[in-house]
């Protein structure tokens, strides 16, 4: 009976151990999680560059072949339809595997005149000239084919600068700090683990470590961030065009809002009008005559008695 209470002691012993050590060994599993993370970023940025393909113009010459370079591309040129264009653009950095960031279109108008064509319309003419600001992103083993694309679009070249920055050191910069963040990350939290096993009592020494730990992740988070885009720009390349087309012009007709001649009648009409408003006046005035006939057989009488007295006095 004593023998099974001893198995029965030992086997809860190392059950409580075993708790522990997996409860000290959890703590470090998110930094360390963090840590694989940003290196893994980071390698995969190494990978890219390694294995980086023959660019075009500067970044693909012999002898730096797999070096990372983070190529771009700025162009201001004419071309003869805008729009077409833009579309064309379009469609080309789609079927190379790439996307558009920007695509602004804008059309500033230079002057415009307006001529009278009749009485009541006027012909606009309108001179402007349209813009296109676009930045497309390709990857590089594409570069050289659609500068070339892009050459058969230019009417004419106005400026085109080609830019291609080594990478290798920022590379390098972003592998050492994932690697000593990873280092100094891991003896963070051992540090915190044994603070809390010797003295947890010790509130504020605690929390400063779990503070530094906390710092330590961020930078590794941000670090990892780098990574990727380092590893964005390498994969990709940036174009960014300025494209305009020669003056333009467009016509159209409005009506003539100023000119009030414009709506009056003509003159046919106005005389016509002119000639009703006559007759309304006539026979308004024939039955005002009508309506007061008993003031002018009045006004008779009298006159025919003035003029009978008249002529009494003559006779004598």
């Amino acid at each position: 009976m004593k023998k099974i209470h001893f198995f029965a002691w030992i086997t809860m012993l190392f059950l409580v151990t075993s708790c522990g050590q997996a409860h000290k060994s959890g703590a470090p599993a998110l930094d360390e999680q963090r840590a694989e993370s940003a290196a893994s970023a980071t390698d995969s940025a190494s990978a890219v560059a390694a294995n980086q393909p023959e660019a075009s113009g500067i970044a693909g010459q012999e002898g730096i072949k797999g070096k990372p370079f983070i190529l771009q591309s700025n162009t201001r040129a004419q071309v003869k339809n805008l729009r077409q264009t833009n579309t064309q653009i379009e469609r080309l950095t789609h079927q190379l595997g790439g996307y558009l960031t920007v695509s602004n279109l804008t059309s500033n108008v230079l002057y415009q005149d307006e001529t009278p064509v009749s009485a009541d319309s006027l012909l606009v003419t309108k001179h402007f000239q349209s813009e296109l600001n676009i930045t497309i992103r390709v990857p590089v083993q594409h570069f050289d084919t659609i500068m070339a694309s892009l050459d058969k679009l230019y009417f004419f070249i106005d400026s085109r600068n080609i830019t291609a920055d080594d990478a290798s050191l920022d590379l390098l910069a972003t592998q050492l700090s994932s690697k000593r963040l990873a280092k100094y990350s891991k003896r963070i939290s051992s540090a915190v683990d044994k603070a809390n096993q010797k003295d947890r009592t010790n509130v504020a020494d605690i929390t400063a470590a779990e503070e530094s730990n906390l710092s330590a992740g961020q930078s590794q988070d941000q670090n990892q961030i780098n990574a990727l885009r380092l590893k964005n720009q390498i994969e990709l390349a940036t174009i960014n065009l300025n494209l305009y087309q020669e003056q333009s012009i467009q016509r159209y007709l409005k009506a003539n809002e100023n000119n009030i001649k414009a709506y009056q009648p003509s003159f046919f009409s106005r005389v016509s009008d002119a000639l009703g408003e006559s007759i309304d006046s006539l026979l308004n005035f024939i039955i005002g005559f009508v309506t007061t006939w008993w003031v002018w057989v009045i006004l008779g009488l009298i006159a025919w008695g003035i003029w009978r007295g008249f002529k009494r006095k003559k006779a004598e």
